[in-house]
């Protein structure tokens, strides 16, 4: 049967979702990367051409190790606006969340974006005020962690409990796609299994401030 777990240190390891990150080889190596094999094996985010990499010799290419190198400004805020709305649990917890993601290395370079990101997290706050989310009545979990039962770990950004009734949320930030639903769905099988008996589920897209309902 799935287990929820509150962030075991084990379960800290490569987290991508939503993210076009770029990670090459050992993370806490601090020399450059090569492929002398070809790009076979190089991860191509969206819109990522093997063209686009410098060439040393032949056959040798260097991909520098950093993140978001090919992320739009439009990608960057909507996963600052993710990072935080996942974290909120009332309306005044908002510039206290703000300040935390400000707070993570890499991000301080986005405070020029503060106001703006203030305003899209209240929009998206006032949308799960108009469905009834915000209710004191629910138990707030925010990321929690599900094992199932091959051992993998799920984050759904929010789960609101009240009894044998739960509703999963889920923040995404671009366009619609079909996994995105798949995803969720499996959120609300394995809360199933440990007991609750209704489970509904939606999806939130950030940018266009919509609501799909999947379950």
């Amino acid at each position: 049967m799935p287990v929820f777990h509150k962030n075991p240190e084990w379960a800290e390891q490569f987290a991508a979702t939503d993210f076009n990150e770029l990670i090459i080889g050992n993370k806490n190596s601090k020399k450059s990367s090569e492929k002398k094999s070809g790009l076979e094996n190089i991860y191509e985010p969206s819109g990522f051409t093997p063209s686009e990499i410098p060439v040393l010799t032949e056959n040798k290419y260097f991909l520098p190790e950093i993140k978001y190198i090919f992320n739009s400004d439009e990608i960057l805020f909507g996963n600052l606006v993710h990072d935080t709305i996942a974290t909120v649990n009332n309306k005044n917890d908002i510039d206290h969340a703000i300040n935390k993601v400000f707070s993570k290395n890499g991000n301080q370079g986005y405070i020029k974006w503060r106001e703006k990101l203030v305003a899209a997290v209240q929009e998206l706050w006032l949308l799960l005020e108009e469905r009834g989310w915000t209710n004191e009545d629910f138990e707030i979990e925010n990321e929690i962690e599900i094992c199932d039962e091959k051992g993998l770990i799920h984050r759904p950004d929010k789960v609101l409990i009240k009894g044998d009734v739960a509703i999963v949320i889920d923040f995404k930030t671009g366009k619609k796609e079909e996994q995105h639903k798949n995803q969720i769905k499996e959120y609300c099988r394995l809360i199933q299994s440990t007991g609750i008996k209704t489970v509904s589920a939606y999806l939130i897209y950030t940018t266009d401030k919509e609501i799909v309902s999947v379950l």
